[in-house]
């Protein structure tokens, strides 16, 4: 949120990103919902997806042969261990469930808010997985209240 392009900072600039076999395109019911009610929001293609024709097979992998590294498991494994952080504890999440899941179960969520209770919960009951196809206008409202709280 916010500015940072050289551009207006009072105007929230919302960014989404795709989830896997989507594209920049997904999100078009909202970033045009939320242009009209007087926002900044930019959608993006990621490599391989939308418009952009690049065999996804061949990618972020000459790099990753190069740069990746075994992941410290052990340490993974007790993350939900750790003690409160403070300074992670300033910053406000905000959640937004969707309760008709089928790819990300709605109890799965459930816990993720549990071990993690955001700033604000919303719980979109009539979605899917996909909230901008399902339910665009509820989501819209959802983010609008979001970044209102979250200005205050």
């Amino acid at each position: 949120m916010g500015g940072g392009d050289g551009g207006d900072d009072s105007v929230v600039h919302f960014v989404f990103v795709h989830g896997a076999s989507h594209g920049a395109w997904c999100w078009y019911k909202l970033t045009t919902l939320l242009a009209a009610a007087g926002f900044k929001a930019t959608s993006v293609d990621l490599t391989g997806a939308g418009i952009n024709l690049t065999d996804s097979n061949t990618v972020d992998v000459t790099l990753a042969c190069k740069l990746l590294r075994p992941a410290p498991l052990r340490a993974l494994s007790g993350a939900d261990k750790l003690a409160p952080n403070p300074e992670a504890e300033k910053v406000p999440r905000v959640y937004i469930k969707t309760a008709k899941d089928n790819l990300f179960d709605p109890l799965r969520q459930d816990r993720v808010v549990e071990k993690w209770p955001p700033s604000q919960l919303y719980i979109l009951e009539e979605s899917d997985h996909s909230a901008f196809f399902s339910v665009p206008t509820t989501l819209f409202a959802y983010l609008v209240r979001a970044v209102s709280f979250l200005q205050l």
